[in-house]
């Protein structure tokens, strides 16, 4: 990593090129719902890897990556963490009958050297 980057949780060798991504921005940079409004619409006109497979049916990979401010996280979840340590969020849908992901995702998590909070 260049001097003056953050660090992040971002393996660059994992990170590859997508179909179907839409940026929405503001200029200022000040988060807004319309922001968040306006990326949700985006992400329903995208007709592959995101909204929609290839079967016509189901999504491959939907989502909307947005920043949660980590004063708001921590306090939410009560969390006691060092401001230099790096926190992230994941979030993964399973079907209510599935039993064993939970510990599976928590040990493959681990097994890559993240903490489960």
């Amino acid at each position: 990593m260049s001097s003056g980057v953050s660090p992040s949780l971002i393996d660059e060798r994992f990170d590859h090129d997508s179909c179907g991504v839409g940026f929405v921005a503001s200029v200022d940079g000040e988060p807004s719902h319309e922001i968040l409004q306006q990326a949700l619409t985006a992400l329903s006109r995208l007709a592959h890897r995101g909204a929609t497979a290839a079967d016509g049916k189901s999504s491959d990979g939907v989502g909307v990556m947005t920043a949660i401010p980590r004063a708001l996280l921590t306090k939410a979840m009560n969390l006691a963490i060092e401001e230099r340590q790096l926190l992230g969020v994941g979030m993964v849908l399973l079907p209510v009958e599935e039993t064993r992901a939970e510990a599976l995702i928590e040990r493959c998590l681990v097994s890559h050297d993240f903490t489960v909070l």
